[in-house]
This record gives structure tokens, C-alpha cells and sequence, in this order.
């Protein structure tokens, strides 16, 4: 399922943009990677979900991925 996303949300895109950032450890390296991954503000989901227009793709209760949309920028992050 595809919707919108919601506040409730925000604690678990940020741990889909985490996920994200970590499978790429091994290209850039697992502390560089750890870093990024580690350097958004808690509040940065919230945030993009209120500013934004922030759709979450669930399978069950889980929630896969999101695809955000800000102007004329888009980004897309997978658990």
C-alpha cells in the first residue's frame, strides 16, 4: 500500500534513510557511512512530512520505503 505519510511516521523514515545510507557502507566506507547516516536531526522526517509532500509504501505494518517530493526535487529511500 501507498499513502501519505503522516508525524506518526518520522521515527521510521528516519530509520529507512539510516538503512539506506548503511547499504552503501561498503562503497564509501562503514565510519564515513555512519556518519551521514547518524547526522540528521531527529526531527528531520517530521519536519519534510509537514513541508512536503512524503508518501510511505507499507507492506503489512511495515513500512518499506518513502518517496518525498519538495518543489521541483524528489528523493526516494528503501528499507
Amino acid at each position: 500500500m501507498i499513502r501519505s505519510a503522516d508525524p506518526m511516521d518520522a521515527d521510521q523514515l528516519l530509520a529507512i534513510r539510516r538503512e539506506a545510507i548503511m547499504a552503501l557502507a561498503e562503497e564509501y566506507g562503514r565510519v564515513t557511512a555512519e556518519r551521514w547516516a547518524t547526522a540528521a536531526h531527529p526531527d528531520r522526517a517530521a519536519k519534510a512530512i509537514v513541508i512536503n509532500r512524503v508518501w510511505v509504501a507499507e507492506f503489512g505494518s511495515q513500512s518499506l520505503g518513502r518517496r518525498s517530493l519538495a518543489g521541483s526535487r524528489s528523493a526516494v529511500r528503501r528499507s
